[in-house]
């Protein structure tokens, strides 16, 4: 897969419509992605100070008020609910459900964060010429393990593992 010369209205078109399935690297060059994170309010205040503390694997670009699936400063045409083409539901740590929306899931409570993702960098190694083999590949970014921990203060959620899709 080579990157998809798109904008962003219509990549989630594409998404929207079901026409886009697969991972968004390489859609819409250009423009910032970010990953989603999904919490009830009760949850917010306490994720937003561990992405406070640790920018640079949960680097925020935006925060929803409660119960708005429309992150109103990157997207305000966006729907979180519907505008991924694959959600990973996770309780208590652990992967229930995959779903292509989030309709019958979406909380008047619920908070959404948009954290800044590696995909929004490719463009500006693509565009002076490097080529990058996962995209030829059609495949994901690879994940690139770590020694450093988080910090954090005391959470009533536990952080578990990350799947970018």
């Amino acid at each position: 897969m080579e990157y998809v010369h798109l904008n962003t209205t219509q990549a989630r078109h594409l998404i929207r419509s079901g026409s886009w399935k697969g991972p968004t690297t390489g859609l819409a060059p250009g423009y910032v992605q970010a990953n989603l994170v999904v919490l009830p309010g009760a949850f917010a205040e306490e994720f937003a100070t561990f992405c406070r503390l640790n920018p640079g694997p949960a680097p925020l670009l935006e925060r929803t008020a409660p119960g708005n699936p429309h992150p109103m400063k990157l997207a305000p045409e966006a729907d979180l609910r519907t505008d991924l083409p694959c959600y990973r539901v996770y309780r208590e740590g652990k992967l229930v459900e995959v779903s292509e929306d989030l309709l019958s899931l979406w909380q008047e409570d619920f908070v959404a964060f948009l954290l800044g993702r590696s995909f929004s960098a490719e463009q500006a190694l693509i565009a002076p010429g490097i080529r990058l083999r996962h995209l030829k590949q059609g495949r994901n970014v690879a994940p690139v393990p770590t020694v450093l921990s988080s910090q954090y203060e005391a959470m009533r959620w536990q952080v578990s593992r990350v799947q970018h899709w």
